[in-house]
């Protein structure tokens, strides 16, 4: 089941599944997402959607470190949530 929208709004990002794996289709300005250094069309691999959205559904403070491809080069940055809203 998907997460409350005011945990998964603490990322400030979207993400979609498409090709077996989640395309990142928006990065709100001055969030947590932004902050990280996530962009659109960046690629998350190995991790279906809703356990994505596990993953970003937790309290303020909570840090995810997330795995990522752009431009096919592999990257990886630590996302902490907090309300920005």
């Amino acid at each position: 089941r998907p997460a409350p929208p005011e945990r998964y709004g603490m990322t400030g990002l979207w993400a979609e599944a498409r090709g077996g794996h989640l395309v990142l289709v928006a990065v709100r300005p001055q969030s947590p997402a932004s902050d990280a250094g996530l962009r659109v069309g960046d690629e998350i691999h190995g991790v279906p959607l809703r356990q994505w959205i596990r993953r970003l559904s937790g309290p303020p403070g909570t840090v995810a470190q997330i795995a990522y491809r752009r431009g096919g080069v592999a990257h990886e940055t630590r996302l902490t949530l907090r309300e920005y809203l």
